[in-house]
């Protein structure tokens, strides 16, 4: 994980909400089950071998984290999460849609732009109580740019997901695409 990102969402992924949440590994709902993190085949070369397994290219050629079923419940969870000790398995080396949870980066079909959005509380409860701040955004778009995200996404090497109503506006990043 790039510590500059992690340093700019530690409030928010240390808040006693998120830590006593998991919801963003845990599916409780099968309509969630098409919001499982993405990957780049970049971010899939840094994960181990043997982890690769977890991962599966979907019909439209988009490589995501398997969903397998809890062992303590009848939802569903992302492959890579223990679910005794919420640890993730490659957390040093986890795709950007988890290290950027619970912002996300997503095209919006009307404008056909890519902006950077944040989810609603009811998605993510961390949400309701963090200051997302002008800053903020500011940090995180200057950070996807340093990162070559934004290079990635105009060249169709990363995938960008479609507007939900979960979605909160924050600042849109590439236009006319």
């Amino acid at each position: 994980m790039s510590t500059k990102l992690g340093h700019i969402l530690e409030p928010i992924v240390n808040s006693k909400k998120c830590l006593a949440c998991k919801g963003c590994c845990i599916f409780d709902n099968p309509n969630e089950e098409k919001i499982a993190p993405v990957f780049t085949t970049r971010e899939i070369q840094r994960i181990e071998t043997a982890k690769r397994k977890l991962i599966e290219k979907r019909i439209d050629g988009v490589f995501q984290a398997k969903l397998i079923r809890c062992v303590l419940s009848e939802f569903k969870k992302c492959a890579f999460l223990e679910e005794g000790s919420h640890a993730c398995q490659i957390y040093d080396n986890r795709p950007l849609d988890c290290e950027l949870w619970p912002f996300v980066l997503g095209y919006d079909r009307k404008d056909k732009s890519i902006s950077l959005w944040v989810v609603s509380s009811e998605m993510c409860p961390a949400v309701e109580t963090t200051d997302i701040t002008p800053d903020l955004v500011d940090q995180l778009i200057s950070l996807l740019g340093e990162r070559g995200v934004i290079e990635e996404i105009t060249k169709d090497k990363r995938y960008v997901w479609g507007y939900e109503p979960y979605h909160i506006f924050l600042r849109k990043l590439i236009s006319d695409q």
